[in-house]
């Protein structure tokens, strides 16, 4: 066997390997989420989830992506979907973990569970439907 094939053998498993273990560690947070949203539900994470999801993330979308020439299904469907994820969860970890522990933190960190179990359901529900509709759209 060529060396060079060898090695591309080795860097593809090794590649394959990294994103099940992202995806097993993914899946382990968010049971740990769920788990933890038991004791830390502030039902005013919803409320800020759904303005997020709706308003200014679609919103911030369609401006930044203006000058673009971008079908609107497209640019509906990057601000349905966008940047999204857990990482408000390490900002706020950050920021306890650096002194902020008061009943503003405490409200912070729940609101912010709350919120990223909002956008887990939410967004992982209406993908397969979003993505059927933009598919169909754009083969028309």
């Amino acid at each position: 066997m060529v060396p060079a094939k060898s090695a591309g053998f080795v860097v593809g498993d090794a590649l394959s390997f990294g994103d099940t273990l992202e995806r097993l560690f993914a899946a382990g947070i968010i049971v740990v989420l769920g788990i933890t949203l038991a004791q830390h539900w502030d039902p005013i994470g919803i409320g800020l989830g759904l303005i997020l999801f709706v308003l200014i993330r679609p919103g911030t979308v369609y401006v930044v992506t203006l000058h673009e020439k971008m079908q609107g299904s497209r640019r509906a469907l990057i601000g349905w979907f966008g940047i999204r994820g857990i990482g408000s969860i390490n900002y706020i970890a950050y920021a306890y973990a650096h002194g902020l522990q008061s009943s503003e933190a405490v409200s912070m960190i729940n609101m912010s569970l709350t919120l990223v179990v909002t956008s887990v359901l939410l967004h992982g529900v209406t993908l397969s439907p979003f993505m059927r509709f933009y598919h169909a759209k754009k083969r028309h």
